[in-house]
């Protein structure tokens, strides 16, 4: 993101005045990017640069507009609507009526309805897929989630708009916007792009001078598939195909090393981790191997270290992550003799 922000600073610096620079990137990456691009302009202003996520954008395009955006639905108003839905249908439910009465059955069906919306899934889709498969479980399954669905459609459009619904309309509302035109576009941070996102960069690509997109990517492995990046490369074909699909052109650019790592020894060890023969680095900074006896011990080692570095190294707790590649029920285990320590 920082190279990102680099770019951007030095087209403000070349010319302060002019189309939009757009940085794009998850939501809650906002605040950082903005500070980021704030001290990098530091007395000189950021008329032309401007960082949003999508759903920020959606709403400075209806601003433009001059359109007014109706009630934001929310995860809880969202669960709540679901639940009158699933009284007023009790009766209809088949496969889901056992677990229509279920705690937290409502969570799982408004993710089910978030994912059909991202997808671009519509009720009558679900109901030509139950006819499709014939009788029995998965028919009745998929016919129950197409009547939820389509009483939540009936229920909420028009009255009130959620994330997915923002989305579908900054995907219209972004080729008639003189915000973007002759506007350079840049976009970090991401991994991957739904169908409904899609649609947004494509409008992007066809109204944009110029689109960056940053992806997380082996610059060695951009033809030859890998399953470390895997998602990636799937993503990149993606975009290509998006941008061939709307008839703008496209290059690959590879950085020449490594802009993420901030200690020597993790870019060394990012560089080195499938690499045959094993050689041993000479950069260990930022790198600490630590054996333990049990898996308790280990767990204690770790809350000690975050104490330590909480303390002493100036870091905060949020600034500090665990990864552990363990089922969920030692996860947990591990959660709690850390919450205890600390």
């Amino acid at each position: 993101m920082l190279f990102r922000s680099r770019e951007m600073a030095a087209r403000m610096e070349e010319t302060p005045l002019g189309p939009a620079l757009l940085l794009i990137v998850p939501e809650h990456m906002t605040y950082k990017a903005e500070r980021k691009l704030a001290a990098l302009v530091a007395g000189r202003g950021t008329m032309r640069g401007q960082v949003f996520g999508f759903r920020r954008l959606a709403w400075r395009l209806h601003q433009e507009a001059g359109q007014a955006a109706r009630p934001r639905l929310t995860a809880v108003g969202q669960r709540l609507i679901l639940k009158k839905i699933l009284s007023q249908q009790a009766g209809k439910l088949t496969a889901l009526a056992r677990a229509a009465e279920q705690r937290g059955f409502t969570a799982s069906l408004a993710d089910a309805i978030k994912e059909l919306k991202s997808y671009g899934g519509t009720p009558e889709a679900l109901y030509e897929a139950a006819d499709a498969v014939g009788a029995g479980y998965l028919h009745q399954k998929l016919t129950d989630i197409a009547v939820l669905y389509e009483a939540f459609q009936e229920e909420t459009v028009g009255r009130y708009e959620d994330a997915e619904d923002r989305m579908a309309l900054l995907a219209e509302a972004i080729p008639a916007s003189s915000f973007f035109w002759g506007a350079e576009v840049w976009l970090d941070g991401f991994v991957f792009f739904n169908p409904l996102e899609q649609r947004v960069l494509r409008a992007i690509f066809q109204t944009a001078a110029r689109v960056h997109i940053t992806l997380p990517l082996d610059p060695n492995m951009t033809e030859r598939p890998s399953l470390l990046f895997y998602r990636a490369q799937k993503t990149l074909a993606v975009l290509q195909k998006v941008a061939e699909g709307a008839g703008i052109g496209w290059s690959v650019r590879a950085l020449s090393a490594p802009r993420r790592f901030f200690a020597a020894g993790i870019g060394a060890l990012e560089a080195r981790l499938f690499a045959f023969p094993v050689e041993k680095s000479r950069e260990s900074a930022g790198v600490r191997v630590v054996e333990a006896a049990t898996r308790r011990l280990e767990i204690e080692a770790a809350a000690a270290a975050i104490l330590r570095l909480c303390r002493e190294g100036g870091l905060r707790y949020r600034d500090v992550g665990i990864l552990l590649r363990e089922p969920e029920a030692n996860y947990q285990i591990g959660r709690a003799s850390c919450r205890e320590r600390v």
